[in-house]
């Protein structure tokens, strides 16, 4: 949930239209975050955000171009680290692991997104106990997420 105080404290980082992105994103309303995106191309946090917007369209190619370009401006860029991990991982590339793990530390393991696509990561890898635990945690996160709550126990059933 975004409040307005959180939207405040975004846009003193990152600038008023990707705050405002952010937003309209979480409210549902991806249409309004990609015009609003479109007001700032440079911005590496605007780029990443594009990223994650194209990645949940289905645009792999263009949400990797997005994702790398927001790396080249600022490399510890958690959201741009994510996307390209999933897309490493629906790819079956290598990186992708590192790289979830990457944008889980740097949110502090605070995402929910970031460490379920982390526990499928670790899933595929072979890393049961790893997958259930980081699941879990994503889980913590969202309690009332069905599809987390799914995840915990198709990996509970494997593990």
């Amino acid at each position: 949930v975004v409040d307005s105080r959180n939207l405040l404290k975004r846009r003193e980082t990152v600038g008023d239209a990707v705050a405002c992105a952010e937003f309209a994103l979480r409210a549902g309303k991806p249409e309004r975050a990609a015009v609003l995106l479109a007001r700032d191309p440079g911005n590496s946090a605007a780029l990443a955000l594009r990223a994650r917007l194209s990645l949940e369209r289905g645009q792999l190619r263009q949400a990797l171009r997005e994702a790398t370009d927001a790396l080249k401006t600022k490399p510890d860029d958690a959201l741009a680290l994510y996307v390209r991990g999933r897309i490493g991982l629906e790819r079956a590339t290598t990186g992708h692991l590192a790289d979830l793990e990457k944008a889980v530390t740097l949110s502090e393991r605070r995402d929910a997104d970031y460490l379920a696509a982390l526990a499928e990561a670790y899933a595929v890898a072979n890393r049961r106990a790893d997958a259930l635990k980081t699941a879990r945690e994503a889980a913590a996160l969202r309690p009332k997420d069905r599809l987390l709550a799914e995840l915990v126990e198709r990996l509970a059933r494997e593990a």
